[in-house]
Formats: C-alpha cells, sequence, structure tokens
C-alpha cells in the first residue's frame, strides 16, 4: 500500500476507518431523514447516494454487505492485541546470538 510521505501505514489506516466511519454515519443520517419523510424525493436520492458510495467504498455489491464490511472493520479497529507484537529482531537477545 502506497503512502503519503511522512505517515505510515498506521496513520493511513486510521485514515482509511474515518472515511468509513464518515460514509456510515453518513448512510445511518440519511436513513433516518428519509424514514422521517419517505415522500421527500430528494432525501431519497441523498440516501441512494449514501448507500452507492458506501458500497464502493467497501468493494461490495450490496448495501448490507457494505455495512457489514465496514461495521466489522470500524470493530475490529477498536480491539487492542491480545498478545504484542512478536520481536523479530535480535536486539533484545542473548550476546550469544546476535552474532
Amino acid at each position: 500500500m502506497a503512502t503519503a510521505a511522512g505517515t505510515g501505514p498506521r496513520e493511513s489506516a486510521e485514515a482509511v476507518l474515518v472515511a468509513h466511519r464518515r460514509h456510515v454515519n453518513h448512510l445511518c443520517a440519511a436513513r433516518r431523514r428519509a424514514l422521517a419523510a419517505p415522500d421527500d424525493v430528494g432525501v431519497r436520492g441523498e440516501l441512494e447516494e449514501a448507500a452507492y458510495a458506501l458500497c464502493v467504498v467497501m468493494g461490495q455489491r450490496s448495501v448490507y454487505g457494505a455495512l457489514l464490511a465496514a461495521e466489522e472493520m470500524i470493530a475490529a479497529s477498536r480491539l487492542e492485541p491480545l498478545m504484542p507484537a512478536a520481536d523479530t529482531t535480535l536486539d533484545g537477545a542473548h550476546p550469544s546470538l546476535r552474532g
């Protein structure tokens, strides 16, 4: 994955999550407005555009699949790893293993 200069993979992953959260929030807000005003053509169009945008961003063909994938990604980002990542360098190894 290419990242902008000065940003690491963690920062770009967080930016992606923020974008996904925005799309999910926009879809939910548009859905609430559509439920409040079911005869408003403009609100229905906004809902369709929000649903389409989420599908494109998540690479899914259905709104349900896109929403589920986005929510799973957001939820997974909130979980802390159960175990710290293994240190694959020899910096902390016994002197005889460093060579």
